[in-house]
């Protein structure tokens, strides 16, 4: 039990601790004014030295000057240490140890919850003041004009404009005092050649994503200075810079502009459903409130089953040709029999109409909706994937998105994968049966042969050995990896555990594509593979 265990312990069973019973069993208290008096029993006393607040719930000797809480008079009083004074109350008033740390894991998770909340509030602010107060951000704020977006919409939704430079937000933070492991989970910030962190959301429009009230992350959407044009293409991918997923980010599950929309949807029982932040905010500026965005283009069951506790029709906003895209089995899990899915299908983009035709015409265009199974670019999914996405047709596309899966967060956790084995080599087993070590960077996996052999041969590494079994690239990359933070005895379990999680679910999504890599090449899904799929996708959702 460490000491963050055990502080966790300490305020859970004191809560549960009658210190006046306690002490009861060792002298008679009795009642002077808002405490209790009695002789003190560490000592020779012959008069009432003892002095018992049970509103502090604490204890005191005037004379040999023994005081503290209940766990302090159990160690005196039963001659043991603090530690097992708290284990044997703890015991007494039935809080298990299992119970407590399971709290204390918890609310290390909440703790990093907010605190992501709280470094997300400064960037906000930051970027901010750019798009409003500089001149850098003068372009932007004409650009946002011509999409009919007010200096009111600005304010409300807080949007804000990153320029070009490597070190802006990645300078702001760090003299805010947040650590560079927070700015890196933040998403805000990358690292480059492992080493160096620059800004991520360079020359982008900075928009907000809350949830519940809260300020979780942020989505960046690209602009090109020089043209003075966005990248309007056909993948929303090139349209937009998303953070990876973290503790409080999820672009897959978010619902952009639920808390200014969510009022509007219960009076009109419908929520329209745009694919990009800016055009939602262009609807609420121009009073049509209940609009949202979802993030990544396609609509999951579990928005649907969120939105239909507040919407009787789920109305699709989009240029007629376009197809509609819900994830895997979203037509099959949602309850479809509370809401029903239309499609208003517009001659335009949703924010060209609005913009060129004025709100009368876009009402009217809401009076012609198409059931979703009506509409003739409708696609109901029968696998984990549809040809239309990024996966689409070729095996040669789905070896170019391998090449994406190597990310400052993955990096992350390789080094502290191959820094805990080189000091407990026993630990590499236990990698081997997690992960398939391929999911390693080229010169990582020469270094973990390397400490497979040393487990093999029952051999702690050392240098010498390692001079003679790696390459010199691998070496010099050993030598930077265990220079980033001395050894110590009691290595950060949490950081491992972490890494191993990181790495197990980037192996995973590794086998997931390689599966629609083979589906892919022989033209067929088959039971066993649309199985497989699955499978591998609930053990990833399971990390």
């Amino acid at each position: 039990m460490d000491h963050l265990e055990l502080g966790e312990l300490l305020s859970r069973v004191l809560e549960k601790s009658d210190l006046y019973e306690i002490i009861s069993r060792h002298t008679d208290l009795r009642l002077k004014g808002e405490v209790y008096v009695g002789r003190c029993p560490f000592h020779d006393d012959d008069t009432d030295s003892l002095t018992v607040n049970l509103k502090e719930k604490k204890f005191y000797c005037s004379s040999c000057h023994a005081g503290g809480s209940v766990f302090k008079f159990i160690s005196m009083s039963e001659d043991c240490t603090l530690r097992e004074a708290v284990k044997r109350q703890a015991n007494n008033v039935g809080v298990s140890l299992f119970a407590a740390k399971k709290s204390f894991e918890s609310e290390q998770i909440e703790r990093k919850q907010r605190e992501l909340i709280e470094l997300n509030e400064y960037a906000k602010d930051f970027y901010h003041e750019i798009l409003t107060e500089k001149q850098s951000g003068e372009s932007c704020r004409k650009y946002l004009e011509t999409r009919g977006i007010s200096k009111t919409a600005v304010e409300r939704f807080h949007l804000g404009f990153a320029p070009v430079s490597d070190k802006n937000i990645t300078v702001f933070l760090d003299s805010y005092g947040f650590t560079d492991k927070l700015a890196l989970d933040s998403g805000l910030v990358i690292l480059e050649e492992n080493i160096i962190l620059v800004d991520k959301l360079q020359d982008c429009i900075v928009i907000p994503i809350y949830e519940q009230r809260k300020l979780v992350g942020f989505v960046g959407k690209v602009f090109n200075f020089d043209k003075k044009l966005f990248y309007e293409t056909d993948g929303i991918s090139a349209r937009f810079i998303f953070p990876e997923d973290n503790d409080i980010f999820d672009k897959h599950q978010l619902i952009f502009g639920f808390d200014e929309a969510q009022s509007a949807i219960i009076d009109s029982r419908r929520v329209l459903i745009v694919d990009d932040p800016l055009t939602a905010i262009m609807f609420n500026d121009a009073e049509i409130k209940d609009v949202v965005a979802i993030l990544d283009n396609k609509l999951t069951a579990e928005q649907v089953e969120f939105l239909a506790d507040y919407a009787d029709q789920l109305i699709f906003c989009l240029r007629d040709g376009e197809h509609l895209k819900f994830h895997s089995e979203t037509l099959k899990e949602a309850r479809y029999d509370d809401v029903e899915i239309f499609v208003a299908a517009l001659p335009k983009t949703p924010a060209d109409f609005l913009r060129d035709e004025g709100i009368e015409n876009f009402k009217c265009q809401l009076e012609k909706l198409q059931h979703c199974k009506d509409y003739k670019h409708f696609t109901e999914i029968q696998d984990e994937f549809f040809k239309e996405t990024v996966f689409n047709k070729t095996a040669e596309q789905i070896k170019i998105l391998n090449l994406t899966l190597d990310t400052p967060a993955k990096r992350w956790a390789e080094e502290v994968v191959l820094r805990t084995c080189h000091y407990n080599y026993q630990l590499v087993e236990y990698v081997i049966n997690i992960f398939i070590v391929s999911t390693f960077s080229r010169v990582h996996q020469e270094i973990f042969k390397y400490l497979t052999l040393c487990y093999e041969e029952d051999q702690f590494p050392d240098d010498e050995s390692a001079k003679k079994f790696l390459n010199e690239t691998a070496y010099n990359e050993l030598e930077r990896i265990l220079r980033v933070n001395d050894f110590r005895s009691d290595i950060d379990q949490n950081a491992f555990d972490d890494a191993v999680n990181t790495l197990t679910y980037k192996s995973l999504s590794q086998e997931y594509l390689q599966v629609k890599k083979d589906i892919l090449e022989d033209f067929e899904t088959s039971d066993e593979n649309i199985l497989k799929l699955h499978q591998i996708n609930e053990r990833r959702k399971a990390i």
